[in-house]
């Protein structure tokens, strides 16, 4: 692995793999495998009330945002977050591997992401789960696994959050307000 891949923390390359939802996903997945964050109501997620022991601005955001059950997209439309998530877009910008003109990674972006991934292979199948519970996968590893592989990582990781939480699959809809407290929402497709 490379100097510059190994220095990208696993929301960032949630960003070059997936995207804004996929760097916010990464966040919730640190904070939850530090017992800080659980599903709430069907489809949303929550702070649990142990403290965040966040790390940097974007956890610390999703974190300051779910002190009441809210979906990720509505999470994702909270003003600290979008805040959060351009801070997280900076250095990859400033390093050549995010473009902020039609936000997309760029050539050197894109290789990061594919030597990341020989690095941290998922397990495949339905026992994947275990095998990463098994294996004594760091949180780092967790979390990069999460960044790189998406709904694969997620289910593989944290199997109750994705499903319960709303970070998987289809959603009936989202907790139906709005950041800014009205009604309003929808269903993450």
């Amino acid at each position: 692995m490379t100097e510059g891949s190994t220095q990208l923390s696993a929301e960032e390359v949630g960003l070059l793999q997936g995207g804004r939802r996929s760097a916010v996903t990464v966040a919730v997945v640190a904070l939850a495998l530090r017992g800080a964050i659980t599903p709430g109501k069907p489809g949303t997620l929550q702070t649990s009330g142990v403290p965040s022991g966040a790390d940097g601005a974007l956890e610390k955001a999703v974190h300051a945002a779910l002190h009441r059950p809210l979906g990720l997209r509505d999470l994702m439309d909270t003003p600290r977050v979008q805040s959060a998530l351009e801070q997280v877009q900076q250095p990859l910008v400033e390093g050549g591997l995010w473009r902020q003109r039609l936000p997309h990674r760029t050539r050197a972006g894109r290789h990061a992401v594919k030597e990341l991934m020989g690095e941290v292979v998922l397990p495949e199948g339905p026992h994947a789960a275990h095998e990463v519970r098994e294996s004594g996968w760091e949180a780092r590893e967790q979390l990069l696994a999460v960044a790189l592989y998406g709904n694969a990582g997620l289910a593989a990781v944290v199997p109750h959050l994705a499903r319960e939480g709303g970070l998987t699959g289809r959603l009936r809809g989202d907790s139906g307000a709005t950041p800014s407290g009205g009604g309003g929402g929808g269903g993450i497709v």
